[in-house]
């Protein structure tokens, strides 16, 4: 049988169902626990294949292979990038994941060892994220995997904000996600502040981006009140820079989140080509694991001017984006303010700690009951052995 219908809507229909897809399933994180599913998938791979920091280093193929075997659905390669992401001091602020091996270092993104040559396993961190599981604290909020075969959870109990601190950053369809670092004692400290006091103004909870590499930000009132509304100025983020007047030398040190330092000596080779006199005489890259960049100046050049010239030439001036679109209880992404969102996360959380305590009573409870059978059925044993000694 033949339907007439608009194709246009159909279109229409169809981008919207993809765009909604995407965002649920690989590129927004949950506002509750602020992970996207892919890196939830594999966390909880680890967590019930004995792949924590309480088991044994494995292959770094045993994690990736647990989380295809399980509910990872987008191949080996994107899973072990997730994997080493998760270990790296210079891409999250808090590592969650625990590494042996060549996981790559600060010079460039791709870095890293096959996983055959890299050991891993869950973090302690990682802990925090389990912790309830086991006695129901996320409830009813978990989806069958690809065949059926098992149950995932669609959120993790998550004590303490962990993930906030770690940011992130996702493209979806039509709208991308940008979340910076924090410190975590300062989020913890916020979070305490709320709950003791739900009206407690924003200036008492706010706390300053915290990136994992360091760097200074230049235009710290216009980066709270994007953090307030969820979105606006980006972070305007600048290098260490320090001059050694014995050597002639600018060592640059603490760079700009997602800047490696490959990028940075690329773009000084790219100006001293182009411009012989442009003041730079050779540049060494000590980079082990923190950025170490030292550049070495023409006699002659000005070092306060060269300064200048290389934030401006350069990306040790750089920018990153404040866009805290967050899936609401995973299921429509919406702009999540900075109170907003920990808001989310202190219902989620208690809600959690209810459905744990729940547990706990019914556990108590059932408990009870056979305790109380076994009494009465002794004291009933009691009685007829007293009415046999009298006979």
């Amino acid at each position: 049988m033949i339907y007439e219908t608009d194709f246009q809507k159909q279109i229409e229909n169809a981008f919207l169902t993809y765009g909604a897809s995407v965002a649920q399933e690989r590129a927004i994180p949950d506002v509750r626990d602020m992970l996207k599913i892919g890196l939830r998938q594999g966390l909880y791979a680890q967590f019930t294949n004995k792949l924590t920091h309480k088991d044994k280093m494995q292959k770094a193929q045993k994690s990736v292979a647990a989380a295809m075997n399980q509910s990872y659905v987008h191949g080996d390669v994107a899973m072990y990038d997730t994997f080493i992401r998760a270990a790296r001091p210079w891409s999250y602020r808090y590592p969650i994941e625990d590494v042996q091996g060549s996981f790559g270092n600060p010079s460039s993104p791709d870095s890293h060892a096959a996983p055959r040559y890299v050991e891993m396993r869950a973090g302690e961190i990682a802990d925090y994220f389990f912790a309830g599981l086991k006695k129901n604290a996320i409830g009813e909020q978990w989806y069958s995997n690809y065949d059926d075969t098992e149950m995932i959870p669609s959120v993790f109990p998550s004590i303490g904000y962990w993930n906030i601190v770690n940011g992130c950053s996702g493209i979806a369809v039509a709208m991308a996600t940008s979340v910076p670092q924090f410190n975590l004692k300062e989020i913890n400290e916020a979070l305490i502040k709320i709950i003791q006091d739900p009206n407690v103004s924003f200036d008492e909870i706010y706390c300053a981006p915290d990136f994992a590499t360091g760097g200074t930000i230049t235009n710290a009132k216009a980066v709270k009140e994007s953090l307030k509304n969820g979105k606006g100025e980006s972070i305007r983020i600048k290098a260490k820079l320090e001059y050694f007047p014995d050597q002639n030398m600018i060592q640059a040190t603490e760079l700009p989140y997602g800047v490696f330092t490959n990028t940075i000596i690329d773009q000084l080779a790219t100006l001293t080509n182009e411009n012989e006199s442009y003041g730079i005489e050779r540049v060494v890259d000590h980079t082990k694991k923190t950025a170490d960049i030292r550049i070495y100046l023409s006699k002659g050049a000005n070092p306060k001017k060269m300064l200048a010239k290389l934030y401006k030439d350069t990306s040790l001036e750089n920018w990153y984006a404040i866009n805290m679109i967050l899936l609401d209880n995973g299921r429509f992404p919406k702009v999540f303010g900075w109170r907003e969102a920990c808001n989310a996360y202190i219902t989620h959380i208690r809600q959690c700690k209810r459905n744990e305590i729940q547990f706990d009573l019914d556990k108590a409870l059932a408990r009870k009951n056979i305790v109380d059978g076994l009494i009465r059925a002794c004291s009933l044993a009691d009685r007829k052995t007293s009415c046999r000694e009298r006979v």
